[in-house]
């Protein structure tokens, strides 16, 4: 019964009624069948992985979630900030003590009198206000230190989180161009599903457009007069030839991105215009059995 179809020409396919579905379907499906997914899936699985890893440890590899400033530079730099300038300033206070002591006795006053004693206290408290304001510019000292090493450790932070992001970018973007088991069996899902819709959407506008017609291919069993027009196609690309010499291609219907396989009828018509007809729209089908005899 198919013999006499372009899919019993090609041993690949026939009509909705004999069960079988069109070459574009065919290979759509053949390719898919054909893509190895193990790969994309394995390092889906790891990702997978670690995103469990994350949600139940709150620990990726070595991804940096806080940081603190080092209290030991802290420290460190406030005892150099006010060890610095005790070096500086013990000598410098010795002698101004020393200096003072001996001006006071030139002057004739005697160490415990009221006025010696009032002088060495003076220069005693200046000195102290210079020693605490040097620890308190020590302390700021400490405080930048801790600043910068916490800066510094926020950067190194952010460093290698980012590296690691640009890894994992980097993985997706490999897999960008690849397929999933999933997205494998959906594409299949989708591609038998739209052969079915359109196969059903093509009985009711052939049954439109010439209803007179349909009925006399479906009391012979089969599908034989199709939408052929090239005028009603694109993305048009020959893949082969049938025995009579008309060229077979793999094409789109307009507003409909499933691939089909098939003639174009206004070839058909100049080689056998028997199997070409004229819808009441001013459109050509081809009459399959017909165009497809050698």
């Amino acid at each position: 019964m198919l013999k006499n179809t372009i899919g019993g020409k090609l041993g690949l396919f026939g009509s909705k009624a004999s069960g079988k579905m069109n070459l574009g379907t065919m290979m759509a499906l053949n390719t898919l069948n054909g893509i190895d997914t193990s790969d994309y899936d394995a390092v889906n699985s790891n990702f997978q992985d670690i995103a469990k890893a994350l949600s139940e440890n709150s620990n990726l590899g070595n991804w940096t979630w806080s940081v603190d400033g080092s209290d030991e530079a802290r420290q460190r730099a406030e005892a150099a900030a006010f060890q610095s300038y005790l070096d500086k300033t013990e000598p410098v206070y010795k002698q101004q003590t020393n200096d003072l002591q001996t001006r006071l006795v030139n002057q004739g006053l005697t160490p415990g009198s009221e006025a010696y004693q009032r002088a060495m206290t003076d220069l005693q408290n200046n000195q102290n206000d210079a020693t605490n304001q040097a620890a308190y510019n020590a302390t700021l000292a400490g405080q930048n230190a801790f600043t910068q090493s916490l800066g510094d450790q926020i950067n190194a932070g952010n460093f290698g989180n980012q590296a690691q992001v640009g890894a994992v970018n980097q993985a997706w973007n490999l897999l960008s161009n690849s397929m999933s088991g999933y997205d494998k069996k959906m594409a299949m899902a989708n591609l038998l599903t739209g052969w079915d819709n359109q196969r059903q959407k093509a009985n009711q506008a052939n049954a439109a457009a010439n209803q007179q017609n349909m009925n006399n291919l479906l009391q012979a069993g089969a599908m034989l007069a199709m939408f052929s027009d090239a005028r009603l196609k694109e993305n048009i690309r020959r893949v082969g030839w049938l025995d009579n010499g008309l060229p077979v291609y793999c094409y789109t219907f307009k507003n409909d991105n499933r691939p089909q396989i098939g003639l174009l009828a206004q070839e058909v018509q100049k080689v056998k215009p028997e199997a070409v007809s004229e819808t009441a729209d001013g459109y050509l089908t081809v009459r399959y059995d017909l165009a497809t005899e050698a």
